[in-house]
């Protein structure tokens, strides 16, 4: 059933939300949720709020974890024929049942139908901790939701997006994430703000046919995390935002992980003959897009030259995906790096005849943009260092129309960032409608593309400040799951 996931992330329809556009969603079979396992009791202490009808908002407890495991194998399951997807169920047990790194079954909300005693409605929120230019970011993540389709268009997604990003606040997350449908979570506050996926699609045959001299391919094992930890700290220097992950999350991907969960990836080292190590990359234990290895990870140690490492890679994906399409009777396509646009494996393809795959993006909220401001501050001052505007003394507004904020610097130091209201008098310096401005904090999109998008973006005066403190710059996420 693997193979069905392979759309997932980029699916067209808002399949297990309740506020989806009507016309639009194909109808779920609504007999795969019938005898679904119960909900656990409804204790008075983990009731938030009664939505009437029956219907109790409540945090989620262990005695939930097969009834929302059942539920969000039904609910997330992909057109056409929604089968119940039983990957997801693994996944489900995982974050619930106290063997995650980053989440528990009280990390989740269920609406209990107490009428039918089943859950109707759920989401989960996980706690991460990622990186702006290496600055530790507290960040939420709301995963897993979906609506039984007999109680949507009633706003309990809604209800329950109110409620974590309640959670989120208490836990000082200053950003929340989500990988998820197009549009719909820009109703929550968030917007499309760091690149997702995208990369290279090599043909089978464009890998190489015959192992590299002096390098193999062989499965990693607890005693490499500290490599592969060095290795992709080194290699996440190149981007605007990351995941910061350490030894102990490399030990839990190699041997806590569920072996039948959706998350599971399989990781590899590439090694001379002495036993060397020189690379570490992951893959998907199937094939997906109709029978392409996916690669979504590659890093490389530091000082090691790109090229005959990635020809040691895609001869190992070419040999395993032969392998894997054998398994699942299917043809290999051939190997899916899904690493990004920008990634130094795909400068060496680089006119080889490998099919570029355009990037989704990321959704990104940040409730308080002062707040997040002040928090990466350092990293606004060190953009300035060997710039124009190094030792900078002077004002930066920016306006959102309906508010926006003022920075103030001295001798290039951020002496103050406050909320400041933009008037017919003074309409600052640059003027990003809607969340446009999350584009430029996150490097997604420069001041020029989003002038470019947003005719109403209005760049009044202070462009090349603009442009040093904001410059483009890819993001790579890959969060605990």
């Amino acid at each position: 059933m693997w193979p069905r996931i392979a759309n997932r992330r980029c699916a067209r329809l808002p399949l297990g939300s309740d506020l989806s556009i009507e016309g639009n969603v194909m109808p779920q079979n609504r007999s795969d949720f019938d005898g679904l396992p119960s909900a656990g009791p409804a204790r008075p202490e983990d009731v938030i709020e009664d939505l009437g009808d029956g219907l109790l908002l409540r945090r989620a407890r262990s005695e939930d974890i097969e009834a929302n495991a059942a539920f969000q194998s039904v609910v997330q399951a992909d057109p056409p024929d929604f089968e119940p997807f039983e990957h997801i169920a693994h996944w489900v047990r995982q974050l619930m049942d106290g063997s995650h790194p980053i989440c528990r079954a009280r990390d989740f909300l269920l609406v209990h139908d107490t009428r039918s005693d089943q859950v109707v409605s759920s989401l989960g929120l996980l706690s991460h901790t990622l990186a702006y230019d290496g600055i530790p970011v507290p960040t939420g993540m709301p995963e897993l939701v979906g609506t039984h389709p007999d109680y949507r268009h009633r706003r309990l997604i809604a209800r329950q997006f109110a409620e974590v990003h309640r959670w989120s606040e208490e836990r000082g997350q200053l950003l929340q994430i989500i990988d998820g449908i197009p549009w719909y979570y820009r109703q929550f506050g968030y917007e499309m703000a760091a690149q997702n996926m995208g990369g290279l699609y090599q043909g089978r045959s464009l890998l190489p046919g015959e192992p590299v001299k002096g390098l193999g391919v062989r499965a990693a094992i607890e005693a490499d995390a500290p490599f592969i930890t060095r290795c992709f700290d080194h290699g996440m220097k190149r981007y605007r935002l990351t995941c910061r992950r350490d030894e102990a999350f490399w030990r839990f991907e190699l041997s806590g992980r569920h072996g039948f969960s959706t998350q599971t990836r399989f990781l590899k080292i590439v090694e001379t003959d002495s036993g060397e190590p020189r690379a570490v990359f992951n893959h998907v234990p199937i094939l997906l897009d109709h029978g392409w290895t996916r690669t979504p990870m590659f890093e490389a140690a530091p000082g090691v030259a790109w090229p005959e490492v990635v020809d040691a890679a895609l001869f190992f994906l070419r040999e395993v995906g032969a392998e894997l399409a054998s398994q699942s009777k299917q043809e290999h396509a051939g190997a899916a790096l899904v690493l990004g646009t920008e990634h130094p494996a795909l400068e060496v393809l680089r006119g080889r005849g490998g099919r570029p795959r355009r990037p989704y993006a990321w959704y990104l909220r940040v409730a308080d943009p002062v707040g997040f401001l002040k928090h990466v501050a350092p990293a606004l001052e060190a953009r300035l260092v060997g710039s124009p505007y190094q030792g900078h003394d002077g004002e930066l507004a920016l306006s959102f129309f309906r508010s926006g904020v003022r920075l103030h610097f001295e001798k290039g130091q951020l002496r103050e960032i406050a909320e400041w209201r933009p008037s017919t008098e003074e309409v600052g310096d640059v003027s990003l409608p809607d969340l446009s401005f999350l584009n430029l904090l996150f490097g997604h999109r420069s001041l020029v593309e989003i002038a470019d998008a947003f005719p109403d973006c209005q760049i009044t005066r202070r462009q090349a400040l603009v442009e040093t403190l904001f410059p483009k710059q890819p993001s790579f996420l890959m969060p605990t799951s």
